[in-house]
């Protein structure tokens, strides 16, 4: 037991899934409540001078021109701008939705039509185009309409929810810790499986009692077998057919490839990982003869003629990277959309 204790995965994994499924239901559940709350807000008269981005207004129409502005958004959409003046005289930037302008056609200072939408401020890139038609300075533009506009195709329920975004990331982030963390228990019992297999579990847990202490940081060895610490490894040293390591920023990552396709990845810290690593490599060398040993292109190519499978393995490991991915990007777009 102490043998399995030591190479499950850590416990970690489904401690960070459950605290991300815990973040993503109490943000849906605060993301709902503003979406009801906004659902039942009710547009207040716009004042000049008390504009706020965010603000849901009304203004009565009573002149309404000809579109001023088209552009399209990064979402592909198509906005059209128009001027419109209300019965005090103030005239003010309007975007309208498709369809929106057929109902402002009549609109007369006797009989005027009241429009609501929420103030948005207007993007520092439309502002020279707006300029043009409104100017004709920015400056002067600026002073006349103000930097806002009123956006008769969006209600409050339309803005950006803080909350509705942070369910969204913590579901999507959960999501891919699940799969991680019921990859990490499938490749724990894969392990034991194949030991038990091959006549072998007893065998690894009693050389595991043996075993020198961790002396190599995440790695265990005793004469016959290694072990890797939270890294569902307990092999035979014959099954390691290739060993190498490489250093990354902080870490030395060491690689053991088995004979059947497996790449088990032992990362190592501190200011000795180097010096270790290269013991690592010494001690499986020493206890297994046939090991390749070093990260090499002729050793790349030895090892894919030993063990065929790998390519197709590899191949495994990328689809199923794809489909964690693809699982996460299909939960985040639904949740987006809702």
């Amino acid at each position: 037991m102490e043998m399995r204790r030591y190479i499950r995965h850590s416990n970690g994994w489904w401690w960070l899934t459950a605290v991300c499924m815990a973040i993503a239901v109490c943000c849906a559940v605060k993301a709902a409540q503003v979406q009801r709350d906004r659902v039942a807000t009710e547009s207040t008269p716009l004042v000049v001078g008390e504009e706020q981005p965010g603000d849901y207004r009304y203004i009565n129409v009573a002149d309404m021109t000809g579109w001023v502005y088209k552009v399209t958004d990064r979402s592909d959409r198509e906005k059209v701008f128009y001027f419109v003046g209300d019965a005090d005289g103030y005239v003010y930037l309007v975007r309208l939705g498709d369809g929106q302008y057929a109902e402002f056609a009549d609109v007369t200072d006797e009989l005027p039509v009241r429009l609501a939408g929420v103030l948005c401020t207007v993007p520092k890139a439309y502002l020279p185009d707006l300029a043009e038609v409104g100017g004709p300075t920015v400056e002067e533009y600026l002073n006349y309409y103000g930097d806002y506009y009123i956006d008769a195709a969006m209600t409050p329920s339309d803005l950006d929810n803080g909350f509705r975004t942070g369910a969204v990331s913590a579901f999507a982030v959960g999501v891919i810790l699940l799969l991680q963390s019921i990859a990490c228990s499938v490749q724990f019992r894969k392990e034991l499986r194949r030991l038990e297999e091959k006549g072998l579990l007893e065998r690894a847990e009693y050389a595991f009692q043996n075993a020198r202490g961790d002396l190599y940081g995440n790695v265990r060895l005793s004469d016959t077998f290694i072990y890797g610490r939270h890294a569902a490894l307990a092999r035979p040293l014959t099954d390691v057919l290739w060993v190498y390591w490489h250093e990354k920023t902080g870490a030395v990552d060491v690689h053991l490839l088995t004979a059947d396709g497996r790449d088990c990845m032992l990362r190592l810290s501190g200011q000795t990982a180097r010096r270790n690593a290269e013991e690592i490599l010494q001690a499986v060398a020493a206890r297994n003869s046939g090991v390749l040993v070093g990260r090499t292109r002729e050793n790349g190519l030895r090892y894919d003629r030993q063990v065929p499978r790998i390519r197709q393995q590899r191949v495994r490991r990328i689809v199923l990277w794809a489909v964690w991915l693809a699982a996460a990007a299909a939960a985040f777009a639904v949740l987006a959309l809702t």
